[in-house]
């Protein structure tokens, strides 16, 4: 079984789209007070609600644990969604034990980790992800409920925001020691006619051409990386586009293969980067099939530090 993790940064803003610092929101108050409070709050008050035609609840499993001197909140939710009918056998017999419908809540524990800087704008969070349960969205709409009825709300309204923040460290160790099997050189524009497209005609249609590299085993990657690496870490704005030997591409991304994790890189527009990491080889100890809190603390602090 893998076991994996979204890092994410976090932000508080107001109906103008102007951030707080986290420590300093209206009313003077402590986002980190705040987090504990919903916590708090979702413990004792079960979130029910429908997510694309789902049913689903969030939770805690058991109270939240904090640490004062790192500013951290952390602990398990307990995610509960509606799906397909289960059976649930014996293992030895295959006999059926009982059976889920699909009416009824299916829940994963997930642990969570949140470190919230004093004098900075933006936090950091560390979500557990199991198969196709990922609780970002349910985490930000149950918080936006909780802020409303903690009276944010009109011009006094507040909301929390959670955005990717993919670890480029990950990136460099791909780069150095991982597997590139493709790259492609995104064009927004397509020709009008295929022989237009052999003659590389400047004349074209609204739409996308793709280049595609892909690569067999044993071919020669050194002078592909090594380029990529380049243009990978400069910053593009707008319509800026990605320039290659004097060719001009509106967006490059790259695959690497690396520890029995796929992850695909976009130089133009970052945001695209899943931060979904793999955090199996960092485990020594599963408790019955799920990570220790304590153990899940230790990862989040070092990708935190990753990413910060």
């Amino acid at each position: 079984m893998n076991y994996k993790v979204s890092t994410f940064k976090f932000f508080v803003s107001n109906r103008s789209g102007e951030k707080h610092f986290l420590a300093n929101l209206p009313g003077n108050l402590d986002f980190q007070d705040l987090f504990e409070e919903f916590c708090e709050d979702i413990f004792s008050n079960i979130k029910n609600f429908n997510e694309k035609g789902k049913d689903k609840s969030l939770t805690l499993k058991e109270p939240h644990s904090t640490n004062q001197e790192k500013r951290s909140v952390f602990g398990r939710f307990d995610a509960g969604t509606t799906g397909d009918p289960v059976d649930i056998n014996h293992p030895e017999t295959n006999k059926t034990n009982y059976s889920v419908s699909a009416a009824e809540l299916q829940a994963r524990i997930l642990n969570f980790y949140a470190q919230i800087p004093k004098n900075k704008q933006e936090g950091y969070i560390i979500l557990q992800r199991k198969s196709a349960h990922s609780i970002q969205k349910s985490f930000e709409d149950c918080f936006n409920g909780f802020l409303i009825r903690k009276g944010f709300e009109g011009d006094s309204k507040i909301k929390i925001k959670l955005t990717p923040a993919p670890n480029f460290k990950l990136m460099e160790r791909m780069m150095n020691s991982g597997d590139l099997k493709e790259v492609n050189l995104h064009r927004n524009l397509i020709p009008t006619s295929f022989s237009e497209l052999f003659e590389d005609s400047s004349n074209s249609n609204l739409g996308i051409t793709i280049t595609q590299l892909k690569f067999n085993k044993g071919a020669v990657k050194a002078n592909i990386k090594e380029v990529l690496s380049s243009i990978y870490r400069k910053r593009y704005t707008g319509d800026e586009q990605v320039e290659i030997d004097g060719n001009f591409y509106d967006e490059v991304t790259f695959t690497f293969y690396l520890d029995k994790v796929t992850k695909t890189f976009y130089v133009n527009d970052k945001s695209k980067i899943r931060s979904e990491i793999d955090i199996t080889s960092m485990i020594d100890d599963i408790d019955q099939g799920e990570i220790p809190l304590d153990k899940f603390v230790e990862i989040s602090e070092k990708l935190i530090s990753e990413i910060s």
